[in-house]
């Protein structure tokens, strides 16, 4: 038969493991930090890329009339 586990080592097992769980939670609260923190990098470059775009869409439109104008003064 195998000998009982004492009293003191069920503890001993206990602590460790909780010791061992309090530093996942803490890996996992840096890593929830570090996804937040990209997550708002991202929003915030979505945003950016959106104004672009539409100064970008509104240069594209000034050229289009620019060009229209040209012409039909050339066309006089």
């Amino acid at each position: 038969k195998e000998a009982p586990i004492s009293f003191a080592e069920i503890l001993k097992k206990r602590s460790r493991s909780r010791s061992v769980y309090r530093k996942e939670n803490k890996e996992q609260e840096g890593i929830r930090k570090r996804l937040n923190n990209l997550e708002g990098k991202i929003k915030n470059m979505k945003n950016k890329i959106n104004i672009l775009w539409k100064w970008w869409m509104a240069v594209q439109e000034e050229q289009k009339e620019a060009e229209q104008k040209n012409e039909e003064e050339e066309e006089q």
